[in-house]
């Protein structure tokens, strides 16, 4: 499993280019908010959509999650997470975060982030 990318905040957003989902892989991104490391993933789904959530779920904590085949699978229970669920509430599901998508770019406020640094504590 390759490190997540470093992303920095510009003018009060992360910013990651939407077009390096197209291999429909899961990409990990961690973004500094006040000294806590949040870790974000997205993959795009089979129907081309951007799915993305926290690298962290509500029951197992911030363990993460990796891309085996067709899947993504929690570091730490084992769960298959069907990818156009990433994101939504329920199960092993990674955890909601607010994004948007504007052209090429997905973008997530500092705000978003700052709220979801309590995940990874």
């Amino acid at each position: 499993m390759n490190p997540p990318e470093r992303v920095s905040l510009q003018g009060g957003e992360a910013q990651v280019s939407a077009g390096l989902l197209a291999d429909h892989d899961l990409h990990r991104f961690v973004i500094d908010i006040g000294g806590t490391e949040v870790r974000v993933i997205a993959i795009l789904d089979s129907s081309d959509t951007v799915r993305v959530g926290l690298d962290a779920c509500a029951i197992c904590g911030h363990q993460g999650y990796y891309q085996d085949g067709k899947n993504v699978i929690c570091r730490n229970c084992g769960a298959v997470i069907y990818i156009p669920t990433v994101g939504l509430a329920g199960g092993c599901n990674p955890i909601h975060i607010d994004y948007r998508v504007e052209g090429d770019s997905l973008r997530i406020t500092a705000a978003a982030l700052a709220d979801a640094a309590r995940y990874f504590h």
